[in-house]
């Protein structure tokens, strides 16, 4: 279980994203069911998330990027949120700056561009930077540059 407040604790979790040899992009850890992830966040209180690791691992929250409907996985070792660009498309981002990212397994050419408005849970940010990576799979990474507002504590059942 982890649960998020307004305070910063550092926790790290292992994700894999990135192009793999045939220069295609893979979640090499994905393969849960949808109700799994909508199932594996709870707002327990006024300002705190309970986020239940999945079968596979891993941490999910739904959310929105300008008000378009997400699901964030939540990535410690993402720099920035990181969305595809069907998801940039569907969150009305036009205007981009290209650029590098690194990922786990390469170097991948995306763009830069700032959402008005990030929710996840009770949460909710403004002006918030996104790299946006043509071709990724699924919606959306959580990254640093969020996560490092917040209080963050990983806990065993």
């Amino acid at each position: 279980m982890v649960q998020f407040d307004c305070r910063f604790f550092g926790w790290r979790a292992g994700v894999s994203l990135g192009k793999s040899n045939n220069n295609t992009w893979g979640y090499h850890h994905i393969n849960i069911s949808e109700q799994e992830k909508i199932d594996s966040s709870t707002v327990v209180s006024e300002g705190k998330l309970e986020l239940k690791q999945t079968t596979n691992g891993h941490y999910f929250s739904a959310g929105a990027i300008n008000d378009a409907a997400v699901m964030f996985m939540i990535d410690t070792g993402a720099t920035f949120v990181a969305i595809s660009a069907e998801m940039a498309t569907r969150a009305g981002i036009q205007k981009c700056t290209p650029h590098f990212v690194i990922t786990a397994n390469d170097k991948v050419q995306g763009c830069a561009a700032t959402a008005a408005e990030i929710t996840f849970g009770p949460f909710k940010l403004t002006n918030v930077t996104v790299s946006i990576l043509p071709g990724m799979p699924g919606d959306a990474l959580l990254g640093m540059n969020v996560l490092r507002n917040f209080h963050i504590e990983q806990v065993d059942n």
